[in-house]
């Protein structure tokens, strides 16, 4: 019985890679070569290549020709990356956009409304963003508006410039200087027409 490490010439002349295998003309043969090893630049280069063809498929798929012009391309790539946008991600964006607008008008509406009482209160316009200002920094939880303004005013009260009426004769006071035409009030009311 043959020893099972035992290899016989018959067992080795189908596979020529075996070791202790013999040629046809008896001449032992050498196991098969590996392929030679590939240095560090070959494989860099081989990567290079298969990154590029990777990008210009992905590119290709997207609609985009390559092209020298890398700016141009994430534009267009932009673009195209846009248009996959779900219509749920656009309204989202258009939600958004009517929400910033709407807190802009509601803050523009609560001015005017904090204007108007301040103006209410006999302030001048000129002055009742000063008395916003300190009504403002007065406002808490528990103090409205309305109630730190009336605190402000009685702490800053504003002066009334005094602007003398209009004049108004009245009685037998002269019309016109003491060069003009002399007349009184009660002399062009008895020339007055009423029905």
């Amino acid at each position: 019985m043959p020893d099972e490490k035992t290899v016989t010439a018959a067992e080795t002349a189908g596979n020529p890679g075996a070791p202790g295998a013999q040629g046809t003309d008896g001449v032992p043969t050498a196991p098969p070569q590996a392929p030679p090893a590939q240095t560090q630049p070959e494989i860099n280069n081989i990567v290079a290549r298969e990154s590029r063809k990777a990008v210009e498929k992905l590119l290709k798929d997207a609609g985009i020709m390559p092209g020298d012009n890398p700016e141009m391309q994430l534009k267009e790539y932009k673009k195209w990356l846009d248009g996959q946008k779900s219509d749920l991600e656009k309204a989202q964006g258009d939600v958004t956009a009517v929400t910033a607008e709407r807190d802009a008008a509601l803050a523009e509406a609560e001015t005017l409304k904090q204007k108007f009482a301040v103006v209410a209160k006999g302030v001048p316009a000129d002055r009742a963003d000063d008395y916003i200002a300190l009504a403002n920094a007065r406002v808490t939880d528990g103090v409205t508006f309305e109630q730190a303004l009336d605190k402000a005013l009685e702490t800053f009260p504003f002066e009334q410039k005094q602007t003398p009426p209009p004049y108004a004769p009245t009685g037998d006071a002269p019309l016109f200087g003491a060069g003009g035409m002399a007349g009184t009030q009660s002399d062009l009311n008895k020339h007055r027409i009423t029905k």
